[in-house]
């Protein structure tokens, strides 16, 4: 066992907890995972992670079998992955939020740094010089040059022009490999870095196009018009013969697949994988040879499809070690002898294990919540939901200990193109272990479930099915007697704190209070400041007409905005809301709570409105996090408490 010396050698926060309190802290739930973003260098000596204590964070790199090699303070960075170029060179992957001239409202960058392990000395790679331009996302790489070592990036340059550029890691020298155009998305490149596939879609034309650029040879690979991106190319094939593509079913309403398009002409040649029920969430690529390898996909609980017989054996080794939890293979070394596990159960936090197949031991690392790792907190169970209309959707239940009923928050999720998914949840945990019940429903208009599903929410904001599923969710906690009608809240973040307010506007009588997290108010003036920032013709000013209202017809769009807007119903709102939203909130702008906060009170509505300093709209931050955590507390004991 490896890791008890790394942890003493770390100081980093309790990884053991000597005994369990029966009411954990907020802090607890509140904090940023003790360890995240786990990486292992190539020949499986070195391991990197990234490890938060409130609001300090560390970079951590320690030597299997040894101890710590260095820690780096990462408190001014928002670190969102970290992965090995070779084993002296950690590259991080980071972000950040600033304002942008004539642009409307905060945008969020990310770029690449490279750490060396050794020194600890980090530098950002690519900034704005010769050939290189405005670029809010510098931290994609699209694969590696084999011969040379060098990174290929798509970056834009001063014409806009998205191409594809070699940057050596060492020195921060760039030369452009392959040109592309400003209608260019992204690039991917194959195992050598010698060839590279270019994606293009065009907004005012709703066209797209794949491009191969085989040296100085380039041909399209496919072209087809449509209103919304219904593909996505993942990366080659082990072969290097072909690439895999998603494609979505959005006329025929199927589930995604994922489907073989080879190099020499073009054409489909066969379907890696389609689930009859589910879309998988994700490819798996291989991280040294960046091959599609498999897919991930949420089914009762997270599994991974894998099409390379070794992991799927390993896979199903580790499943049968960790019976009770989804089991996800992170990362793992050249050679494959040593692997980076993560399990997350249903009724304790994720944890994360290195394992060793020449002596078959799965040695853990850390906790992601060190302090509730000794707390049995309640089970999170899947359950199965009938609608009004006959339709069986999935939903998440997390119910406190002691017979019912209970009080509870229904927790509908953000997007709304998402889902709950299974596993340990901060707001449902958090929530259970102060004596509230929480049901989670996938309501129509969340992914996974084919684009019939998705789609079927396409017009079904505040006034109709979308909405009517959550209804019909807390419907059931009533009838099954898990819930006191009198006690129950709806809260929600971004989507959900929309669908928690068009609760308390439009079935007012159902819900005792209600809560919304940087939530969309006005939706009128939503798309104007979607428009404004992306233009009329983007494809997220086309996505959010039509899931808002179900058409693009400018005639009869700002009338049933209207109708569906909480704040143009807040005389119908007679019971108490909390209102929070984050001060550097990218996707929706703070006015929108600002605004909701003023029509509630010029409504003589019961409301508390609490700007989050330096939130952004992911709640990514722990002081976000905690005041969030602490204000929902305070409010739930006021209203509905146990």
């Amino acid at each position: 066992m490896i890791l008890p010396r790394i942890v003493a050698a770390l100081l980093i926060g309790a990884c053991l907890v000597a005994a369990a309190e029966a009411r954990p802290p907020a802090s607890a739930f509140a904090r940023l995972p003790h360890i995240e973003h786990v990486s292992i260098s190539p020949n499986g000596e070195r391991i990197a992670y990234v490890t938060n204590d409130e609001d300090r964070k560390l970079i951590a790199v320690i030597e299997v079998g040894g101890g710590l090699l260095n820690a780096v303070n990462a408190s001014h960075l928002r670190v969102q992955d970290t992965f090995w170029h070779d084993e002296d060179t950690l590259l991080l992957r980071v972000g950040d939020v600033r304002g942008l001239f004539a642009v409307r409202g905060d945008v969020d960058y990310s770029a690449l740094f490279t750490l060396d392990v050794n020194t600890g000395e980090s530098r950002q790679l690519v900034t704005r010089g010769r050939n290189i331009g405005f670029n809010p996302n510098a931290s994609r790489v699209a694969g590696v040059e084999r011969s040379t070592g060098r990174l290929l990036m798509p970056l834009r340059d001063d014409d806009r022009r998205l191409n594809l550029v070699a940057v050596d890691p060492d020195t921060g020298g760039r030369h452009i490999l392959s040109r592309g155009g400003e209608s260019t998305r992204y690039w991917i490149a194959d195992a050598t870095g010698e060839r590279h596939v270019e994606f293009r879609y065009l907004d005012s034309a709703g066209r797209y196009r794949i491009i191969l650029h085989d040296g100085d040879v380039r041909r399209e690979l496919a072209r087809t018009d449509a209103p919304l991106i219904d593909l996505f190319v993942h990366g080659f094939t082990t072969d290097g013969a072909a690439i895999a593509v998603r494609t979505f079913d959005r006329e025929g309403g199927g589930t995604q697949k994922l489907q073989r398009v080879e190099l020499r002409d073009g054409q489909v040649s066969a379907t890696m994988f389609q689930d009859p029920v589910y879309d998988f969430r994700n490819a798996r690529i291989d991280p040294h040879s960046g091959a599609v390898i498999g897919v991930t996909i949420e089914r009762e609980q997270a599994e991974t499809v894998w099409f390379d017989p070794e992991l799927a054996r390993f896979q199903d080794l580790l499943e049968t070690a960790f019976q009770n939890a989804a089991v996800h293979i992170r990362d793992w070394s050249r050679d494959r002898a040593r692997f980076i596990v993560s399990t997350k159960p249903a009724d304790a936090p994720p944890s994360y294990f290195l394992f060793d197949r020449a002596t078959m031991n799965a040695a853990p690392i850390l906790s992601a919540y060190p302090e509730l790792a000794q707390t049995r907190l309640a089970p999170r169970r899947p359950v199965r939901l009938t609608m009004r209309d006959g339709l069986v959707i999935d939903a998440y239940l997390t119910a406190p200990a002691g017979r019912g009923p209970h009080p509870f928050v229904v927790l509908p999720h953000g997007g709304p193109s998402a889902r709950d998914t299974s596993g340990f949840d901060d707001f449902a945990h958090f929530l259970a272990s102060r004596g509230y019940g929480v049901i989670q429903p996938n309501f129509r208009g969340s992914d996974g479930y084919g684009a019939a599903f998705e789609t079927a929410g396409y017009g079904e904001w505040g006034r109709g099915t979308m909405q009517h599923d959550v209804t019909d969710a807390t419907q059931w906690l009533i009838t099954e007697g898990l819930a006191d009608p009198a006690r129950i809240c709806i809260a929600g973040l971004s989507y959900g704190g929309y669908a928690a307010l068009a609760g308390a506007a439009f079935t007012p009588e159902l819900y005792a209070c209600s809560i919304s997290i940087n939530g969309v108010t006005d939706l009128r003036r939503f798309i104007d400041y979607v428009d404004d920032r992306y233009g009329e013709d983007s494809q997220p000013a086309r996505y959010w007409r039509l899931a808002m209202t179900g058409e693009l017809n400018p005639d009869r769009l700002s009338r049933v905005l209207r109708e569906i807007s909480p704040i143009e119903h807040a005389g119908a709102i007679r019971i108490p809301v909390l209102l929070m939203h984050g001060e550097d909130d990218t996707v929706v702008p703070r006015s929108q709570s600002r605004d909701m906060h003023r029509a509630l009170r010029r409504a003589g509505a019961e409301v508390r409105y609490v700007g989050l300093d330096g939130g952004d709209h992911w709640l990514l931050e722990y002081p976000t996090r905690l005041a969030v955590f602490q204000e929902m507390e305070r409010f739930l004991a006021e209203h509905i408490g146990p």
